[in-house]
């Protein structure tokens, strides 16, 4: 798993998606999306005391922490600490928005990178497809949201 995106085989894909399934890292996916999900991942190696991004910057990635540690400071104040299996970044990628933090390493650490490109058509496209779901769901089978146009039972969905 510590090898990079070009360098792992069908079946490192397979141990990095297992990997992502056991912890939770995206507890909302299949394994199956995992695995699409793993061909995309880079790896990323930081050195303790690194910056990954800071407060302001664009958002052009979501990550998650394979190994390490990681600060999260907001106007330069400590907020929190990222560990294994922990995801951030994805909010500035939704919200089309800058970073909400800075992130810096602690110690040596590895992270899983993934594009906002990749982070859209894989995530949020499956999240979208689950939301559909449930609308659909509510308007055809749950009696009390029948007479309920679509624009509310989207706000009860989400």
């Amino acid at each position: 798993m510590r090898k990079f995106r070009s360098e792992r085989s069908n079946q490192d894909n397979q141990k990095v998606a297992d990997w992502m399934f056991e912890n939770s890292c995206l507890p909302s996916l299949s394994r199956r999306r995992l695995l699409d999900l793993a061909r995309l991942l880079k790896l990323v190696e930081m050195d303790g005391d690194e910056i990954l991004f800071e407060q302001g910057d664009e958002g052009d990635a979501f990550y998650v922490v394979f190994e390490g540690e990681l600060v999260i400071e907001v106007n330069e104040e400590r907020v929190g600490l990222l560990h294994e299996s922990d995801s951030f970044g994805e909010r500035a990628l939704e919200n089309d928005e800058t970073r909400a933090a800075t992130i810096v390493s602690t110690i040596p650490s590895l992270l899983f990178r993934l594009s906002k490109v990749d982070y859209a058509s894989s995530i949020a496209a499956s999240e979208t497809a689950k939301l559909q779901k449930t609308i659909l769901f509510f308007q055809n089978d749950v009696f009390l949201l029948r007479s309920l146009n679509y624009a509310r039972i989207f706000q009860v969905a989400r």
